[in-house]
């Protein structure tokens, strides 16, 4: 028998007491990292992104391959290396915005190995779309010399423009190979970069303009608006491997919910998988537990309630399913776009 509404929000708030005692050491941890400035990496990566993003995709590309064993596996490495690499990494079954394998860039001076932690944020708010009005973020390791990457790609043919301190690299479709690439090591997906040294960032896509407003002051970032301050309020932002989120939902195989406000997957190595649904009002978040207590009847999941806010927490082992669930078409957690 499903368990009632009063011993679920019980059991959450048992829950997020284990978490806040058991967590205390994971803000040290990521200080204590030799790659990128102090705090939770999601933080960080919400300073960059314009004010205006109605919706993010974050993936700590460090942290997921330390989880794996693969931390020590670096550009250039041998073949059946990069290979193993991959195919972890993408057995995980995260939406990354470019789809581009290590394996394809082994000769080129930098590749998805090198990334510390990717981001977008996007006008779409359902938290999972990918169009060119996305701004793309990724963090590069600051052992990368970001200088050596830009005479390579410009040397592989692409064409490079703007200042020295932050140089922009278009397509040349004349530049392309037979292979698709550009000088047999950058694949064709990866032509309109911008280059930012002084932060460790490469800016894929078109929508560079609005990050680098927000890094000179030009632009409100997404961490000072607090648009999602709330729904992180509910997760624990230091040690996220990745995240979904977005301001238009909950989300059901119906269709969005009329009184849901946001809707998120977020997921630690050390907690439950977890999809956050926030609504107007706790009666509506009681009636969406009631009905998720009933479609999720007999599956390994635990549901909660606080206020206007209802959680559905899987064991870690189940992410893969989770995340699934969440970017599916159906399903009583699904977030269609």
């Amino acid at each position: 028998m499903a368990p009632s509404l009063g011993r679920m929000a019980a059991t959450a708030a048992a829950l997020l007491a284990l978490t806040l005692t058991g967590c205390s050491g994971d803000d040290g941890a990521e200080q204590a990292r030799p790659d990128g400035p102090p705090g939770p990496r999601i933080e960080h990566a919400l300073s960059y992104l314009p004010a205006d993003s109605r919706a993010v995709v974050f993936t700590d590309r460090a942290a997921v391959a330390d989880r794996l064993d693969l931390g020590d596996i670096e550009t250039g490495a041998s073949e059946a290396d990069t290979t193993r690499w991959a195919d972890a990494f993408w057995a995980e079954g995260y939406r990354l915005a470019v789809g581009v394998r290590s394996t394809a860039m082994r000769q080129a001076a930098f590749s998805e190995l090198d990334v510390e932690w990717e981001a977008l944020g996007g006008p779409d708010g359902g938290g999972i779309g990918l169009s060119a009005r996305d701004a793309h973020i990724w963090r590069m390791s600051e052992d990368l010399d970001l200088d050596a990457v830009a005479d390579d790609l410009e040397d592989a043919g692409l064409k490079r423009s703007g200042p020295d301190e932050r140089p922009v690299f278009e397509p040349d479709f004349g530049a392309v190979d037979d292979q698709n690439t550009y000088g047999g090591r950058y694949p064709m997906e990866l032509g309109h970069l911008t280059l930012v040294p002084d932060e460790h960032l490469i800016l894929i896509g078109l929508e560079a303009d609005a990050v680098l407003d927000v890094i000179d002051g030009k632009a409100d970032s997404l961490a000072s608006a607090g648009t999602f301050d709330e729904l992180l309020a509910h997760t624990e932002p230091a040690g996220l491997e990745y995240a979904l989120f977005g301001v238009a939902g909950p989300c059901t195989r119906a269709g969005r919910v009329p009184e849901g406000r946001s809707a998120g997957l977020f997921l630690r190595s050390d907690q439950p998988a977890r999809t956050l649904r926030l609504f107007e009002s706790a009666e509506s978040a009681q009636a969406d537990a009631s009905q998720l207590e009933e479609e999720l009847s007999g599956h390994p999941v635990t549901i909660g309630v606080e206020d206007a806010a209802v959680h559905v927490d899987v064991p870690f082992a189940d992410r893969i399913t989770a995340t699934k669930s969440y970017l599916g078409a159906g399903g009583p957690t699904a977030c269609p776009r």
